[in-house]
């Protein structure tokens, strides 16, 4: 296991597992890397600095791949280490933050030039797909629905799920769903409740990116001409990934597979395929009004409250049980929205909490 707690800006963008947690938002990584900030408090800024790097090359270059962003990182930080005057500040106490960015604009500088041969020696990506390239190539006849109208527009699918299609929206399905999986093609925003069917799963196509479920419910919005897409999860799991050769066959792979659970949702931008997940703007109740919990505690153990607020809207809250063990909280809540209710809690506990890719991170220093 590496000592991340001495690594720098540079050596975190440079990590495989921080990359894949900050670019493709997989699962252990993000686990750990939630699990570490919270632990490690005082490397926020460093952390925060990493990910500013990590998107600086993201804007200029999307086509330089893991290995070769490694090795040109590496690469120049081996040439800034045989400068003298860097080599003996190393020695003799931490960079600052001006010599620290002074090498990060080395290794931007390095990749400035990688990505200059990649330029003319790797094919371009092909032009982003489209709604209506989509159901040209459909294998079988489809049924479309245009709404044309100011409001919005509710429809039934042949195998009972719902849709509600937003003004300009537009969805091209199957009238039989005959096949071995539920595809429907968007363009616009809808909001589907697809009926649960574990032997066909649910597909929805919308441009570069494809929505896969069971039985939930969720929205995407897919708007014509925009650089993004967005899916938002109410209820249920749902797997969303790239589609860029657009096939319905397309398949998810560890790679370029992102897992969106209840209240979270999902923006993937077109021009680099990059996903970022994070929470709804208003995280919802997952039960229904008279099953829902009474938010009522008295002298109860945080981590009881923790566990509670999970439940009831779905959400991973990641504190540190041990720094947190003597914290108990009395107190009630009743229309409080899940951010009220946590800025509440953490005021009454001298803590605090943020958003890191779809979880709440507590932050204490113990009770």
């Amino acid at each position: 296991m590496l000592d991340y707690r001495n690594f720098s800006p540079e050596e975190f963008a440079t990590d495989p597992s921080f990359r894949n947690w900050q670019l493709k938002g997989r699962e252990e990584d993000t686990r750990f890397w939630t699990e570490w900030m919270a632990q490690n408090p005082d490397k926020k800024k460093d952390i925060n600095s990493a990910v500013k790097l990590l998107e600086a090359v993201l804007e200029s270059f999307d086509q330089i791949t893991e290995t070769e962003i490694s090795h040109e990182m590496h690469r120049m930080a081996e040439r800034l280490d045989e400068l003298p005057t860097t080599r003996s500040r190393v020695k003799s106490h931490r960079l600052g933050s001006t010599a620290r960015w002074l090498s990060a604009a080395g290794v931007l500088l390095g990749l400035v030039s990688l990505g200059w041969w990649l330029s003319r020696n790797i094919q371009p990506v092909s032009a982003p797909l489209t709604y209506e390239v989509l159901i040209d190539h459909s294998p079988v006849a489809l049924t479309e629905i245009v709404n044309d109208a100011p409001s919005v527009q509710r429809l039934t699918l042949p195998d009972g799920s719902t849709v509600v299609l937003q003004p300009g929206a537009k969805l091209s399905y199957e009238p039989e769903f005959s096949g071995a999986q539920r595809e429907v093609y968007l363009s616009g925003e809808a909001f589907f409740d697809v009926a649960k069917n574990p032997e066909r799963p649910f597909l929805v196509f919308a441009e570069q990116l494809v929505t896969k479920v069971l039985g939930t419910s969720f929205t995407v919005k897919a708007n014509p001409g925009e650089d993004q897409i967005q899916v938002l999860v109410k209820t249920g799991r749902v797997a969303v990934y790239t589609n860029l050769d657009g096939k319905t066959t397309a398949v998810p792979t560890p790679t370029n597979e992102l897992v969106l659970t209840p209240n979270q949702q999902m923006v993937f931008r077109v021009r680099d395929n990059h996903f970022a997940r994070s929470l709804v703007e208003t995280p919802e109740l997952l039960t229904a009004a008279e099953k829902q919990p009474n938010f009522i505690f008295k002298g109860t153990p945080i981590k009881e409250v923790f566990e509670t607020l999970e439940k009831a809207y779905g959400i991973e809250l990641v504190f540190d049980e041990d720094v947190m063990r003597n914290c108990y909280l009395t107190g009630s809540f009743t229309d409080e929205t899940l951010f009220e209710k946590l800025d509440l809690i953490t005021r009454t506990l001298n803590a605090s909490y943020e958003q890191v890719n779809g979880q709440i991170l507590i932050k204490s220093r113990g009770c």
